[in-house]
């Protein structure tokens, strides 16, 4: 893999390390689904690419993500509350997996799911905006299929596109 790349995602994915205090919902809050995805993280000038394979079955939800080039970045599998993290040889060993996998929730995220304490979210204009003790931590928006998760606190944001 070139060092750009690896680079773009040293940059790009180290701002998910503020994502510590993201929700941990049950995996039983999401809709059983078996999917692709297409991701495209934003930041500045700086974008990067990859497709994400997410499968559920109501007890386990898995996240495996590949490169554009076939290399596997990472695998994240929730079971109960165990969150079981694989970074694979190109994903930055300095990115927590577990931030991504926080993103992934709250991005995912059903409208009726039961939040933690410290947490609110509301609709407003096609837009759910999420809150932790009382500061904005996120706005994602659902839209003819497509996610959009927007972190205005990094500048940062990744869409979701069905493949």
């Amino acid at each position: 893999m070139p060092w750009f790349y690896r680079l773009s995602i040293a940059l790009l994915c180290s701002l998910l390390l503020a994502c510590s205090h993201a929700p941990l919902l049950p995996v039983a809050q999401f809709t059983p689904l078996a999917q692709s995805e297409l991701l495209t993280i934003h930041r500045g000038e700086h974008t990067l690419a990859f497709t994400a394979r997410v499968e559920s079955d109501g007890q386990t939800l898995r996240v495996v993500a590949i490169s554009p080039t076939g290399q596997r970045l990472f695998s994240l599998t929730r079971v109960g509350d165990q969150l079981i993290t694989e970074a694979g040889p190109w994903w930055p060993k300095f990115i927590p997996l577990d931030a991504v996998w926080r993103d992934f929730e709250i991005s995912h995220a059903p409208l009726d799911a039961v939040l933690p304490a410290h947490w609110q979210r509301h609709k407003e204009n096609g837009v759910t905006h999420w809150w932790y003790r009382g500061k904005k931590y996120a706005e994602v928006r659902h839209s003819a299929g497509k996610i959009e998760l927007k972190r205005p606190e990094y500048g940062l944001s990744i869409e979701v596109l069905p493949e």
